[in-house]
């Protein structure tokens, strides 16, 4: 039973993998009035994706104040 989990927890993994890098393409490719702040949630993103340590949360917070300071309505910052 304990090997069930485990499979379907790699599965929903890799699943969840593949959907983050296809919405990324997603959306780097759709048109945005703030083209500044759209680079930087996705630079946020690309830090997102690297292991979860202090350093990389703090950046990524970064990332999100900028895109606010640039599209203050941004639902996305």
């Amino acid at each position: 039973m304990g090997d069930l989990f485990a499979l379907q927890a790699d599965i929903t993994r890799q699943i969840a993998i593949a959907l983050n890098s296809e919405l990324i393409i997603a959306e780097a490719g759709r048109p945005t009035e703030h083209p500044d702040a759209l680079d930087y949630i996705l630079r946020q993103r690309a830090v997102q994706a690297k292991p979860p340590t202090r350093d990389n949360y703090a950046e990524a917070i970064s990332w999100f104040e900028h895109a606010l300071a640039r599209d203050p309505r941004s639902v996305e910052a």
